[in-house]
């Protein structure tokens, strides 16, 4: 390795080419932001750095803002790391180590191992740290405590965060990005806020509409029909309806993460989620029981007795849900043969597969039914509704590809009777066509060439004779050379009309060796389940082999789009033309 950088520092001190080079900088959406960290600040002094310096080629700046050092999966980094692999990048440059990263362990990583098993050479610009500079060897100590210091501010950095994100939670104050749909802020801090009362309205129809026994999906159809913004959408444009082009909307999650949220009961629960960059947790949501709630912090759109009742019908509803869905060895399971291939065909949108359990005589069974997604989920502004049983599709697709490999059989039969006895004959006849073509552009060359001898020697005849007047020889001359350009044009026109039918006749060879290919390759293929008429049902290598995509339609109609098909109809097409034009001929 030490002999691959010296190398590569040869190169450099020779003039031979400079080092392709890529600045990083990185700041922390925790930190307390000074002009000196940011990242305009951080590529300005890199890039001064870099300033006369002939050997250096500035390729790319890369940037992760809003990043943790203590991560290393960043985007930015990523693709840094992405160019260095990939040999276009040899040298990397940051402000200095922290921005880099701040985790000990990582860095001396990078820079023991993996920089210098890939040749490539790291400067830190605020340290003095160049990794190909010799002298460098002797600030190793030193860059190992202040890889140890930058882990342990990052990691006190973290702990002060969060510790000002509990006192918030105790004072009740809101630390979430957005307030509630239904709420708008009222001071610049964003920890407090009111009634935003044409979005409240549509919270309190909501909770009114579920107390009236209303599902999710029905809350959902009714606020699309009356065409009314989604929360985020709202946040985003401040439109309370729904543009014309606008493609967002309500869904179940949504209505139910509103039912669900006692903000509009007048209460905080904060703490409902957990991370800890230092101690190295990734976000997860928290029980219930450890959510940090503050009664009566700010005015209620809904009163406390009926937000308690909504909780008890979404209670009831999980519990009913989970009877009919949860996992029960008794329950028989059907298999999902058609996962991934079944679309509304007006939306194209992947129709949903819904399944709940019944009890029939064999015991508890699990129904399923495809239904178009959008209609079910935005309503019939945007779609229509569509629905069939998973049973009745399939057997649908069944009949499909029954009815497929029937035409592929009859199709075998057309070839197999084409090369016993047609082909056979057709064959000959494209041998010896094929023979008479070759012959006959072999002659037209040798008369090529025979043509040419002659002319030469005329031409040479003429300027033996010495005798004879110049006009004369001129005149003799332009008739030979007439004669013998006209000769050679009908010579090279056989040449190529033997040549262009020598080529079809190839072709026609050449679709014949298809034939023989094919029918022992797909044809083959899908011939060995003709036997599967006996089990009368669609099995999963059926319709892996045969689906290609199911379109649903209104009034149950169903297009089944096969794999194969278009080699079906391009084999059967070419079979068809060959047989009416060749037939009459043999």
């Amino acid at each position: 390795m030490a002999r691959r950088k010296d190398r590569a520092r040869q190169e450099i001190m020779a003039g031979k080419s400079p080092f392709r080079t890529a600045t990083y900088a990185r700041l922390s959406v925790d930190s307390a932001v000074t002009e000196s960290d940011s990242i305009s600040s951080q590529q300005m002094l890199m890039r001064d750095f870099i300033k006369d310096r002939n050997e250096f080629l500035l390729v790319k700046e890369y940037q992760d803002d809003g990043i943790s050092g203590t991560r290393f999966d960043r985007k930015a980094f990523d693709s840094l790391l992405g160019e260095v692999r990939k040999g276009n990048i040899n040298c990397i440059i940051v402000k200095d180590f922290s921005r880099f990263g701040r985790d000990h362990i990582e860095v001396g990583s990078y820079l023991e191992k993996v920089f210098p098993f890939l040749g490539v050479r790291f400067i830190s610009v605020n340290d003095g740290y160049d990794s190909f500079d010799k002298d460098s060897a002797d600030k190793k100590l030193a860059v190992i405590l202040k890889n140890l210091v930058n882990e342990y501010i990052a990691k006190d950095t973290s702990v002060k965060v969060a510790s000002s994100y509990v006192v918030k939670q105790e004072n009740g104050e809101y630390d979430g990005g957005c307030a509630p749909y239904g709420y708008a802020f009222t001071d610049e801090r964003k920890t407090r806020f009111l009634i935003d009362e044409r979005p409240a309205g549509v919270i309190r129809d909501i909770f009114t509409w579920t107390l009236q026994g209303d599902s999710a999906l029905a809350i959902v159809m009714q606020l699309t029909e009356r065409n009314i913004n989604p929360p985020k959408a709202y946040q985003d444009t401040g439109d309370f309806y729904r543009r014309e082009k606008e493609r967002r909307y309500w869904n179940e999650y949504t209505v139910n993460a509103i039912l669900q949220n006692m903000a509009y009961a007048g209460h905080m629960a904060l703490h409902k989620w957990k991370e800890s960059k230092a101690d190295g947790i990734s976000p997860h949501m928290l029980d219930e029981s450890e959510w940090k709630i503050t009664k009566n912090t700010h005015e209620a759109i809904i009163t406390e007795q009926d937000f308690g009742l909504v909780q008890e019908i979404m209670r009831a509803r999980k519990e009913r849900h989970k009877s009919l869905n949860a996992p029960d060895k008794a329950v028989i399971r059907p298999d999902n043969l058609l996962k991934g291939k079944v679309f509304c065909g007006d939306c194209h949108v992947p129709a949903s597969r819904m399944g709940a359990n019944y009890q029939r005589r064999i015991g508890k069974v699990r129904i399923y039914r495809y239904r178009c997604r959008t209609y079910r989920e935005k309503g019939a502004q945007e779609c229509t509704s569509k629905s069939i049983s998973e049973k009745k599709l399939e057997a649908i697709v069944y009949q499909a590809v029954m009815g497929f490999i029937r035409q592929v059989e009859y199709l075998d039969d057309r070839i197999s009777c084409f090369h016993n006895g047609f082909f056979r004959k057709l064959h000959r006849g494209i041998e010896k066509e094929k023979d008479v073509a070759e012959r006959a552009i072999r002659q037209a060359k040798n008369g090529k060439i025979l043509l040419y001898k002659e002319y030469i020697s005329k031409e040479c005849g003429n300027t033996k004779q010495n005798n004879m007047e110049c006009a004369s020889k001129d005149e003799a001359s332009d008739s030979n050379k007439e004669r013998y350009l006209n000769e050679k044009q009908k010579k090279d026109r056989e040449i190529r009309y033997h040549e262009e039918r020598k080529t079809q006749l190839e072709e026609k060879m050449e679709f014949f060796e298809r034939l023989e290919k094919e029918q022992a390759g797909w044809i083959k293929e899908i011939l060995s389940y003709k036997d599967t008429a006996l089990e009368e049902k669609l099995t999963a290598q059926m319709a892996s082999l045969f689906v290609d995509k199911i379109f649903l339609y209104d009034g149950k109609r169903v297009e089944v789009v096969l794999n194969f098909k278009d080699e079906y109809e391009s084999l059967y097409s070419c079979i068809e033309q060959v047989w009416e034009t060749e037939e009459g001929r043999i």
